[in-house]
């Protein structure tokens, strides 16, 4: 079995060219304004609509 570092080691030397890719990145609920154009987008473009939400 792989230690914890070597799992994360195996990971960040995957691939090269993704290094950091990550060091800007920002994750937070959407607002609902951001939710109502999402919906909105989702409902206009996707080719399968808006459809109904299943999961979590």
């Amino acid at each position: 079995m792989k230690s914890k570092g070597e799992t994360e080691r195996e990971a960040t030397n995957a691939n090269p060219e993704q290094k950091h890719w990550d060091r800007n990145v920002e994750v937070r609920m959407a607002t609902a304004a951001e939710q109502e154009w999402f919906d909105a987008q989702l409902h206009e473009r996707h080719y399968l609509g808006s459809g109904h939400l299943v999961g979590d």
